[in-house]
């Protein structure tokens, strides 16, 4: 039963590591994103 105990926690583990991963590339994205509509407002200008 130990077994079992001790992989279901690594699984939690890797799942919070997983999304936290995902959120990291989603806040990259979304920076990235507002620098690039910035760029091109402040070139409309």
């Amino acid at each position: 039963s130990s077994f079992i105990q001790t992989s279901l926690e690594d699984s939690d583990i890797d799942s919070d590591l997983r999304s936290t991963s995902c959120l990291n590339l989603l806040d990259l994205a979304l920076k990235r994103g507002l620098y690039i509509a910035k760029k091109r407002l402040s070139r409309v200008d």
